[in-house]
């Protein structure tokens, strides 16, 4: 059984499913749920919230609303930067065993010029990665 699960956030249904699913299926697993602020986007008005003083725009009533639901065995992490490169730091940082994380599954043009998170997480991984799918994107 996994003990140390990343989890890692974009407030879509699918990694709102895989918070669920991660919950569900390990729960004695110690979950680190993860929001990157990618720096690509410019930073937002300031916004004090977990006490981190982060700037996160129209994220931050998701946040507040996460922080009030955070289970036990759950800590959440908030880190600016590159999502793939912040999510494998995460791993290395918190002996992570497994990541769960939601999927777009976008096709196409659209997943040629954004890429895929998941997918280069997968890539260069060093431990399993279990994508989920929300039920409604199926």
């Amino acid at each position: 059984m996994f003990e140390r699960i990343l989890v890692p956030l974009d407030f879509s249904p699918s990694a709102w499913q895989a918070l669920e699913t991660a919950r569900v299926r390990f729960p004695g697993a110690v979950r680190t749920l993860l929001y990157v602020q990618p720096q690509r986007l410019a930073p937002p008005p300031a916004l004090e919230l977990l006490g981190s003083g982060a700037r996160l725009g129209g994220n931050a009533q998701a946040l507040t609303e996460l922080e009030d639901q955070l289970q036990e065995r759950e800590t959440f992490a908030l880190a600016p930067g590159d999502p793939v490169n912040e999510i494998l730091n995460a791993v290395r940082e918190k002996d992570v065993e497994l990541i769960m994380m939601g999927t777009h599954a976008r096709q196409g043009l659209s997943h040629f010029i954004l890429g895929s998170v998941a997918e280069a997480v997968v890539r260069r991984s060093p431990v399993p990665v279990l994508t989920v799918r929300a039920s409604d994107q199926a």
